[in-house]
């Protein structure tokens, strides 16, 4: 665990002479909770529109309400039990998660390079995984 003194009552440098010894870790850490602060309250993460118009693509995740049809779709193809109206609207679920897919995957790239750090880093960063998309 990190510790750090801290005087009693800083000034606004003061706090962040501070932030500026923090290990990277830790630095991460605090930013990562300063934006769930700022989201929470509703507040704009970034000052730069093409960084907000990116954060919003790669935060469109499908909500797990849309996924439900699919999913028993996926299963009653398992089963070998699919209709071929059924088999058709599964392709065309299949080919939005997929076009919605490379747009996010497109955007990350963008704002990793916007940012000047690795694409992982980034990822880590916004609490992005390899199955984002899955997780609402």
């Amino acid at each position: 665990m990190f510790t750090m003194e801290i005087p009693t009552h800083l000034t606004l440098d003061d706090l962040f002479k501070l932030i500026e010894k923090l290990p990277a870790q830790v630095l991460n850490k605090l930013i990562k909770y300063a934006i769930d602060i700022q989201t929470k309250r509703g507040w704009l993460l970034y000052d730069n529109e093409e960084e907000q118009s990116l954060l919003a693509v790669i935060n469109d995740v499908l909500p797990a309400k849309r996924q439900n049809y699919p999913n028993l779709l996926r299963e009653k193809q398992q089963n070998e039990s699919l209709t071929y109206q059924e088999q058709i609207e599964l392709l065309q679920f299949v080919q939005v998660v997929e076009k919605q897919d490379l747009q996010r995957t497109e955007a990350l790239i963008k704002l990793a390079k916007k940012r000047n750090i690795p694409l992982n880093t980034l990822m880590q960063d916004l609490g992005i995984g390899i199955f984002h998309a899955l997780k609402s």
